[in-house]
This record gives C-alpha cells, structure tokens and sequence, in this order.
C-alpha cells in the first residue's frame, strides 16, 4: 500500500494532483488505474482542504466508475485507537474551537460532531468524563490503515452523492444580488 501525508496550512490544490500521481507511480499503477472504491474524508475541515479533496475523489470516481466512500475525519482519528468505550475525539479546529464528536470503539458515532469554542471544551470534557480522550490525529501510518479499513467496510455511494461535512458556518458573507442596468 502507498500513501502520503504532508500538513498542509494552504496550497492543496497546487498539490494534490502531483501527490495522486507520484502515490500510482510508487505503487506501479497506471494513472488510469480503476479502483472499486475511493475513500475520501469529508470533514470536518478546513473548507478549502474538504473541496480541494473531495473534487479530486468525485472527479476521479466520475472518470473511472469507483464508488465513494465517505468518511468522517474524526471517525478515522478514532479508528486508530485501541481505547475503551467510548472514545472522545477532539482536534484543533482553528479559531479557538475543537471539532468533536463521541465514538464507541468500533469507531461508530455516538454523538454529531461539533465545533466547540475553546472556552466550553473543559465543559465538554467533564459531561463525557470517562471517555478516552483523543487530542492528536495520531500517526500517517495508523490513520492510512483506519482509512483503508474504513473504505472496506463502510458503505460506498456513487461520486454525486458525497457532500461535505461542514460543521460550522462558511465565514464567507453572502452578497446581494446586484442589479443588472441598460
């Protein structure tokens, strides 16, 4: 199995193709290489990563016939552990939140995740006390095996029906509609 992580703050969709075709090239396939099922995470995120990802995975599903996988990045996080019922899975969201969400130790979701501002994270903490905390996304090698064995197990979907896990609002500002003069 090949794989490739790189933390990357901006600059994922400079990135991501090359990384998609030096992995083929390391695993000796072909670029046209058809594979059953594509895992792809779907948040949460930053919104860029999430769009970035997920349009490279719908595209190449679209192009090759794969079936999708989605998967939460907090599900995977918690699939690398070996803790005890349940695990609690909280990671740096930026903006002074954590995403997190509750799982058993099958890495099943016993909560919806959340964005949690920083201040009501020791609250979080002590209504979950008991749980296994897990603040880190653990190692490259540990999080490519939860994922593999996610993709396996979990249900796959065609390309157009994978969305994006947002679990926060966009900070963008809609506009109004300008009026259009002759």
């Amino acid at each position: 199995m090949a794989a490739h992580w790189e933390g990357m703050p901006v600059g994922h969709a400079e990135a991501i193709m090359p990384a998609l075709a030096a992995l083929l090239d390391e695993a000796e396939l072909p670029a046209a290489y058809r594979f059953a099922r594509i895992g792809v995470t779907v948040g949460p995120g930053s919104f860029t990563g999430l769009r970035v990802g997920l349009s490279v995975a719908r595209a190449r599903a679209a192009i090759t016939g794969a079936l999708l996988v989605p998967l939460n990045r907090l599900q995977v996080v918690a699939a690398t552990s070996d803790a005890p019922d349940p695990r609690l899975v909280s990671l740096d969201a930026r903006r002074s939140e954590r995403f997190m969400q509750l799982f058993s130790s099958l890495a099943d979701p016993l909560t919806s995740p959340a964005a949690v501002p920083n201040h009501q994270v020791a609250d979080v903490y002590g209504h979950w006390q008991g749980a296994a905390l897990i603040e880190e996304q653990g190692e490259p090698a540990a999080l490519t095996a939860a994922m593999a064995q996610l993709t396996d197990w979990r249900p796959a979907v065609l390309h157009g029906q994978v969305a994006p896990l947002y679990v926060r609002a966009p900070d963008a500002i809609a506009q109004p509609p300008k009026l259009q003069t002759r």
